[in-house]
């Protein structure tokens, strides 16, 4: 009626199947008692890279791939066309990609030999234009002394610096005509069209090699940090021979006195920010907007602790002011160039104010064909007060 219950016996435990052999103490517990050891030394060879296996499923799968493409892009054209491999070899307009087309660049960019202009090209006859019209060259400077009074006038800093009442000076512009377009880069890619894929070339211009390069490798950035620490480890140590005692060098023009003159400066700028703040706070009645936050984090909060905010540092401004600088000054190139068809115009333009005179160094790139400038750029030349005070007190 009953019947026992089968017994299942395991063929091994996972202790004994699964140990490892690679200590002295697991093998004395298999080996018995006076019974020699006997070793083998086994070295494993890697498999040789090409193997009959590896071989015929290269051919197999190459061979699936190509009959893919030939049944279903019958129509399809691999041009393979070579790239820049040297810098005297001519090179025409169908070696180089299609603007429509679609374009992976599989290169670095290489430079392309200079071209110039030629007398019959409509660029450089464009030119002769405008060289024999002197009415239009008054017209060019008059635009673009009016740009930039008109750009001075809405930027804080020029307005701060010159004051009320500004007035355009003396100005000195020149027209100048390039020989040549600018200098240009091609990279090898490949051209995916309509109905080819080929290998080909694409233009790249000066400044767009420039935005590649500076993406990749972002100097600007890497000397802005370097500029700025650098400053501020200069304002430390210059702190620190105060502390300690040490001989200052007070002499105009050193570090120590410059270091000095800022730090003066940033101290008296930001006492003044500091008494405007507490004239505002005292005319208007207002609380402390630290207070409100502070209670209005801890009534919506209550379970929130209090975080101490940070305190200004004066050496902040200073870093930030060097850095951005830093930066403005690298994503400018190094040498621009007028784009294709235009020209320079570039010269003194002075701008008189209330407080002082200051004079920019103008550069800008003139199109004729479409009658405006391209670009223009405007860096302060010299400054000059109209009330001068001696630095050295009376």
């Amino acid at each position: 009626m009953f019947r026992a219950a089968p017994k299942l016996r395991t063929l091994a435990r996972p202790s004994n199947l699964y140990r490892p052999l690679s200590t002295t103490a697991h093998l004395r517990r298999l080996v018995q008692l006076n019974e020699s050891v006997r070793s083998h030394t086994v070295r494993f060879q890697n498999p040789p890279l090409f193997t009959p296996l590896r071989i015929a499923s290269f051919i197999l799968y190459s061979s699936c791939l190509i009959g893919y493409v030939w049944y279903f892009f019958p129509e399809l054209e691999i041009e393979i066309q070579e790239g820049v491999a040297d810098e005297q070899t001519t090179l025409s307009d169908s070696d180089f990609a299609h603007e429509d087309s679609f374009f992976i660049p599989m290169t670095w960019a290489k430079k392309l030999p200079r071209s110039f202009y030629k007398g019959s090209d409509p660029e450089w006859q464009e030119f002769v234009k405008v060289s024999k019209d002197k009415a239009r060259h008054k017209k060019i400077q008059s635009e673009l002394v009016k740009i930039v009074y008109d750009t001075a006038q809405k930027h804080p800093a020029f307005v701060k610096q010159l004051g009320r009442d500004t007035k355009v000076g003396q100005c000195w512009l020149d027209i100048i005509f390039p020989d040549g377009p600018p200098q240009e880069y091609a990279r090898a890619g490949i051209e995916f069209g309509d109905d080819f894929v080929a290998y080909a070339l694409q233009r790249i211009d000066a400044q767009q090699q420039h935005r590649i390069t500076r993406t990749l490798w972002p100097s600007a950035a890497f000397n802005g940090i370097y500029n700025s620490t650098k400053v501020l480890a200069g304002i430390q140590y210059h702190r620190l021979k105060q502390l300690m005692g040490w001989e200052v060098d007070s002499t105009p023009g050193s570090h120590d006195a410059k270091y000095q003159h800022l730090l003066q400066l940033l101290q008296a700028q930001q006492a003044q920010q500091a008494q405007q703040a507490e004239q505002a706070k005292t005319q208007a009645g207002a609380p402390d907007a630290n207070a409100d936050k502070s209670s209005s984090a801890s009534s919506l909060f209550p379970w929130a602790a209090k975080v101490p905010q940070p305190t200004s540092s004066i050496e902040m401004p200073i870093a930030q002011h060097i850095f951005h600088a830093t930066l403005a000054q690298g994503k400018i190139p190094k040498k621009m160039e007028p784009p294709r068809g235009s020209f320079v115009v570039q010269g003194l333009i002075q701008l008189k104010g209330s407080r002082s005179i200051l004079t920019l160094d103008v550069q800008a790139f003139y199109d004729p064909k479409a009658s405006h400038f391209v670009v223009v750029n405007a860096t302060p030349r010299t400054i000059k007060q109209r009330k001068q005070s001696p630095k050295g007190g009376d």
